[in-house]
């Protein structure tokens, strides 16, 4: 071995981290909303189909006994009053009708039981096939951007060793402790009571620290303190760039829950991240602190939550994947789900 490693560049490795993430989050989107779909159709079929048509058959049921019972009745007659025979045209074109209708409800009804059972048969499958695909979104993906980020630490400790014209040479940046940054990846810091600012890298970290769908089922029904989770008022540019973007909302309702975690500290400055939900009740909402990992789960209805708070529901409503930081009461940026700084407040004007 000639004793040293070639590095081209450790924000390749950053890039290469974002863009497995974004796919592990669009693979995980993807296969929820499958899943939905899935589920929502043979709920359709069992109880909306259902019901349907077992209804439909025993109404056509009772109209084709009803046509039958007239016709019995007419044919029973001997004459007219005039001394002529009846017709019995119309009661058995009515009968007829009747029985045609019958039997397409009954045709109805048994395709629906049958499409029920071979639709239940498929969802299994489905679920079985896609199993690994989902372990690999959730699990084996977010592993292998832990094990890229010990990497990127590594070789930032080795290029914080070598002197300064060396490490323009290995991995072509400069060292960690240079001044030095480039613009591009400058966290934007100004105005802001910290040394953090809504980098990629600062956006994605945030997004690691959401507890997964799994851990959400497991938050036990309780009533959280709310105290603090909304900024005071949105401004009215930040309204509007959102409205620029023409998003699909998904709004929330009252009953829904959100998940609040909970840090040792007091620290004012948390995040809002909405997750794709399958899951009858749920948001998808999580909020946290940002500048610590959660320690405790907790749960609040919307309703707590917005609590007359109008202008902040045009914000819940956005979509999976987007996020938000909340610093003390100031809506600090609102991120889309590529990680792109839709709206900051220390980019205004």
């Amino acid at each position: 071995m000639n004793g040293y490693a070639r590095i081209d560049s450790i924000e390749k490795l950053r890039e290469f981290r974002t863009s497995l993430t974004r796919f592990a989050y669009q693979v995980s989107s993807a296969l929820n909303e499958a899943g939905s779909e899935l589920q929502r159709t043979l709920v359709w079929l069992r109880q909306d189909q259902f019901k349907y048509w077992k209804g439909q058959y025993r109404k056509c049921g009772e109209r084709y006994t009803q046509a039958r019972l007239a016709l019995k009745r007419k044919e029973g007659l001997d004459k007219s009053p005039l001394g002529g025979q009846y017709s019995y045209i119309d009661e058995k074109k009515a009968l007829a009708a009747a029985e045609r209708k019958l039997r397409e409800a009954e045709s109805k009804l048994a395709h629906v039981r049958r499409w029920s059972v071979l639709l239940e048969k498929e969802a299994y499958a489905y679920r079985g096939i896609v199993q690994n695909l989902m372990d690999m979104a959730e699990l084996a993906i977010p592993n292998a951007c832990a094990e890229i980020d010990r990497m990127v630490e590594s070789l930032e400790a080795y290029l914080a060793l070598v002197p300064e014209s060396e490490a323009m040479t290995v991995g072509g940046e400069l060292p960690a402790d240079s001044g030095s940054e480039s613009e591009d990846y400058a966290p934007m810091t100004r105005g802001r009571t910290d040394e953090e600012g809504v980098s990629a890298d600062y956006i994605q970290a945030l997004r690691q620290k959401t507890p997964p769908r799994q851990l959400r089922g497991e938050v036990a029904p309780a009533t959280a303190s709310v105290e603090g989770v909304l900024p005071d008022h949105v401004e009215e540019d930040c309204s509007k760039a959102l409205a620029e973007k023409h998003i699909n909302r998904i709004p929330v309702t009252a009953g829904e829950r959100i998940v609040i975690g909970r840090g040792e500290g007091k620290s004012g400055r948390i995040y809002w991240e909405r997750l794709p939900s399958s899951e009858a009740g749920d948001s998808g909402w999580y909020v946290g602190p940002v500048a610590e990992d959660a320690v405790a789960y907790e749960e609040a209805l919307v309703r707590e939550v917005l609590a007359g708070r109008e202008d902040v529901e045009a914000i819940l409503a956005l979509p999976a994947g987007w996020l938000m930081i909340v610093d003390k009461g100031v809506l600090e940026a609102i991120v889309d789900p590529q990680n792109q700084i839709v709206w900051d407040i220390n980019r205004q004007e």
